[in-house]
């Protein structure tokens, strides 16, 4: 769906036939829906974003992809005959008479069901503890990836629907109930696709708001009912996400407003997540060691996720983490926190998008400043005990015992610092050193020249005849033999100190004097 959750409308609106007793049409019908407005019905549009109360202003706040929400109750209404309505090929009700609805799968020929009502009116906030629980006699089965379709009765006119579910074995526990659908359905329609369930034995609530055609009405109209659904291998043991979230999941129902998101871990502590295109920008100063993580307020479940970070000086986009789950199965992943690692340093502005539902999607960004640490000072030794300092190179990597880390963002050449000119006698060993404690723990270079005519490019540095200096991936000392027609040399060294790592990239030239 597109922000705030509007439901595409159908364009040119094609008239739907009647819906008649016999199955077999009303199978005819609903195919058509899923395939005709499958895009439009949760999943995608720009159609009208109004509420099942007639307001035009979103539930959810800017940025987030969800329906919005109903009212507590309706209004006191008198019954009065209904107007022509533009939906498709659906009947408007009349005020104060709701009609019932029933559902079926979307395969196979399963027979329609009629819900279990309860004596009170529609309460979002009722514990599922007051659910009835219809007996499995009372259900269907949905084969494999078999959905569900909500069919009004008499052609009557949905313009909203929200579902939830729960299992139907209250000794089961969770973040119950659990969001399924929440759609706003423009144009109304009399059968609505809802999808599939994950696999169990659950109790379905779906609340169903019908249409007037009257302005001031379209919310008056309302019935919720409760169904038995045994999906795909039935009941058994939940099955748990293939990682574990970081906190136990929130439950979220259907008629909540979408969550919030922000960063935590930073040094001016945790920063609410601008939507898109909205508001100021805070620039957050960070560093590659802070533990910089995106959070759920609240600890609700996403269940797919893509978090990217736009490099400002590179204009290049990194991904950060990400997670598809064409199902929207809660039981196969789940996640309320997100760690940030592998940074890149300089201006990042990082995006995320939070899945819940088939419905509710929130996205949210934050604008970093990161800097990166300061390469630790090594130097290229001769025998004779000459040096002169190691020219940098880029990027550098680093990690900290945290999982914390990052690179260095290079915009232009791989070469930071000018290239020093040892002068060493030949045949004899050069040795890099690096000080403040810190210790080589594996290195590999090799030698050859630079490119003067393209010295700016990325990486003006190109090996002569293959030459290899050797290397270690123990810790032991980064010594090698100069060759005299491959004069420039090139370290790859990892350094550590205390549990932190550093990986970069040094250069020296030498000259070997006879």
């Amino acid at each position: 769906m597109t922000d705030h959750g509007a439901e595409a409308p159908i364009g040119p609106v094609l008239g739907a036939p009647r819906r008649s007793r016999d199955r077999t049409r009303v199978l005819l019908v609903a195919a058509i829906a899923v395939v005709v407005v499958g895009a439009g019905i949760g999943l995608a549009g720009n159609g009208t974003t109004e509420s099942p109360s007639g307001s035009s202003s979103p539930r959810g706040s800017e940025g987030s992809s969800a329906s919005d929400g109903p009212p507590s109750s309706p209004p006191e209404a008198t019954p009065v005959a209904p107007t022509p309505n533009a939906g498709l090929g659906c009947a408007p009700v009349r005020l104060g008479a709701p009609p019932e609805f029933t559902i079926s799968g979307d395969v196979g020929n399963l027979p329609a069901i009629g819900g279990v009502a309860t004596t009170s009116a529609p309460d979002p906030s009722a514990p599922i503890s007051t659910w009835p629980v219809p007996g499995k006699d009372t259900g269907i089965v949905l084969a494999g990836s078999a959905g569900l379709i909500v069919a009004a009765d008499g052609d009557a006119c949905i313009r909203y629907v929200i579902a939830e579910y729960r299992p139907a074995d209250p000794a089961l526990k969770g973040p119950f109930p659990i969001a399924f659908r929440t759609l706003n359905v423009s144009p109304p329609r009399s059968i609505v696709p809802l999808g599939p369930l994950p696999s169990g034995d659950w109790v379905v609530r779906i609340v169903a708001y019908f249409s007037t055609g009257i302005a001031g009405q379209e919310s008056a109209n309302v019935v919720e009912r409760f169904f038995r659904i045994n999906a795909g291998s039935g009941p058994g043991p939940l099955a748990t996400p293939e990682t574990p979230p970081a906190m136990p999941c929130a439950p979220l129902p259907a008629s909540a407003a979408p969550p919030e998101l922000i960063l935590a871990g930073t040094r001016q502590g945790e920063i609410p997540g601008l939507p898109p295109e909205a508001g100021s920008p805070t620039m957050v100063e960070a560093t590659f060691e802070d533990q910089l993580e995106i959070r759920t307020v609240g600890d609700a479940c996403a269940r797919s996720w893509v978090i990217q970070a736009d490099i400002g000086e590179t204009r290049t986009s990194i991904d950060l983490g990400s997670q598809e789950n064409p199902t929207s199965d809660p039981f196969q992943f789940a996640q309320n926190r997100w760690r940030l690692r592998e940074l890149r340093s300089g201006p990042l502005q990082i995006t995320a998008t939070m899945t819940y539902s088939a419905d509710v999607q929130v996205t949210r960004r934050w604008f970093l400043a990161v800097s990166a640490p300061d390469v630790p000072a090594m130097v290229f030794r001769a025998s004779d005990g000459s040096s002169v300092p190691a020219a940098r190179g880029c990027p550098d990597t680093w990690e900290f015992p945290s999982g914390a880390g990052g690179d260095r963002t290079c915009t232009g050449t791989a070469i930071i610092d000018p290239i020093q000119v040892l002068n060493v006698p030949a045949g004899s060993p050069v040795r890099l050193e690096v000080a403040d404690g810190w210790t080589i723990s594996n290195w590999s270079g090799s030698c050859g020249g630079i490119n003067a005519s393209d010295v700016a490019r990325a990486d003006p540095f190109f090996v002569i005849d293959g030459c290899d200096l050797g290397g270690s991936v123990a810790p032991m000392p980064a010594v090698f033999l100069p060759r005299a027609n491959a004069p420039v040399i090139r370290l790859n060294v990892t350094l550590e100190r205390k549990g932190v790592s550093a990986s970069v990239g040094v250069y020296v030239e030498i000259r070997t004097l006879p």
